[in-house]
């Protein structure tokens, strides 16, 4: 599996999946960094199979509505 890890969650999340042998990338790894688009989020896991790692509940309609993210995981923490 490849996560693709969004820019509001940490690095260390991008690095744990690493550790546990999963190929993954953080948003902040990319050229425009934090400033990459949902769109372009959407397009770069379509094109290389990434499973979405967000707390954007944006990719939650997309992904329901037109299956783009193809895969995504959502992650709430309600309040803290």
């Amino acid at each position: 599996m490849k996560f693709l890890v969004d820019a509001q969650l940490p690095y260390y999340l991008k690095w744990l999946f690493d550790k546990l042998g999963q190929g993954s990338i953080h948003i902040n790894d990319l050229l425009d960094k934090d400033k990459t688009t949902d769109n372009q989020i959407r397009d770069l896991s379509s094109k290389g199979n990434y499973i979405v790692v967000t707390k954007d509940y944006d990719f939650v309609i997309s992904h329901l509505l037109q299956k783009v993210p193809p895969k995504l995981l959502l992650i709430s923490t309600g309040n803290i």
